[in-house]
């Protein structure tokens, strides 16, 4: 049987219709799709002009949209943070029954302090109390809408009052821990201050649309306090640097 021939088509000429339809039929699907999307040049203007579009709108919401969006979304947890941890501590320390047992105070026949001392014990009962009351508040925190200008995104504040505002909601999920502080100062000459502070440290996530921004708070909260007072020495030198007589003189000093 003799092989037949088919009449090759001219360079310059289109492949008819029931060709492409052939060529397209023993494809993929995929392909296929694809070659009736871009077949025409005009598609493929119509193609290049939206992934322009497309790339100008994401460089506008990664310089402009996003750190505005960053930064209100920072300042509102860091105030409902702080709000919430220091209400809890509060209602922790003033509640706790060991909270009067911090400070133990010995003094003498005159009423002098003689002895100042932190019942650590207490302390520990106290700050575990107030540590499990902070992380309650932080889980509990539910979310938060504000609003943003639209002016605002595109570095118009002068024109935020009267533009329109965008709704944006963002959640926040917080833990905290503590830790005992105990601070000396001296007051005078014959004064010290001794104070056992309670800090706590919140660490809370903020999540919104295009942003999860970590916000760290820190607290301190006072348990007990002690001024000691001495005798009133008859001397008083400070911090002089001034050379003072040694007496009895050295050999060769009048």
């Amino acid at each position: 049987m003799s092989p037949t021939f088919r009449p090759k088509p001219s360079r310059g000429r289109r492949p008819s219709r029931e060709s492409r339809q052939e060529w397209q039929q023993g494809e993929p699907r995929h392909l296929r799709v694809l070659y009736a999307l871009f077949k025409s040049p005009f598609r493929w203007r119509v193609t290049g002009l939206l992934l322009v579009v497309f790339s100008v709108f994401l460089f506008v919401v990664d310089t402009r949209i996003r750190p505005s969006i960053e930064a209100i979304a920072t300042s509102v947890a860091t105030r409902t943070a702080t709000e919430a941890v220091n209400d809890a501590l509060q209602s922790a320390v003033a509640e706790s029954p060991d909270e009067g047992k911090i400070l133990h105070v010995e003094t003498d026949a005159s009423g002098n302090i003689r002895l100042a001392t932190f019942d650590f014990h207490s302390v520990s009962i106290v700050q575990a109390a107030a540590t499990h009351q902070s992380e309650e508040t932080l889980s509990k925190l539910s979310s938060e809408t504000f609003s943003l200008p639209v002016s605002q995104t595109f570095g118009g504040p002068l024109l935020s009052v009267f533009t329109p505002e965008i709704p944006v909601r963002m959640r926040m999920i917080g833990s905290a821990h503590s830790s005992i502080r105990l601070d000396v100062k001296s007051l005078g000459i014959n004064q010290s201050v001794h104070a056992l502070y309670l800090d706590v440290t919140a660490q809370v996530q903020a999540v919104a649309p295009l942003v999860t921004k970590p916000v760290e708070i820190h607290t301190s909260v006072p348990l007990a306090y002690v001024v000691l007072s001495g005798e009133i020495p008859n001397t008083y030198l400070g911090r002089a640097t001034v050379d003072l007589p040694v007496l009895p003189p050295l050999s060769g000093q009048k």
